[in-house]
């Protein structure tokens, strides 16, 4: 059982890594003029899994406003 601990906690590590990494070379490629790096960013963050968690309060916060439910009035 550690064993497998191990090997899920090494590779949450190298996707936080790779993540990071992403990130960080999309915000370099900004420096060179004529080299969009907006993709590697959003890759980046892909990777870390930054959609999923926007996507979870998002969807929090609407079901939660008046506009999601008819007539302003909350369903329970």
């Amino acid at each position: 059982m550690e064993e497998i601990y191990a090997e899920v906690k090494r590779r949450n590590n190298l996707r936080k890594l790779a993540g990071l990494s992403m990130i960080i070379f999309g915000f370099a490629m900004h420096l060179v003029p004529l080299v969009p790096g907006t993709w590697a960013i959003v890759i980046g963050l892909e990777i870390l899994g930054i959609r999923l968690l926007v996507q979870d309060i998002l969807k929090s916060k609407l079901k939660n406003s008046k506009w999601f439910h008819k007539n302003g009035t909350q369903q329970k």
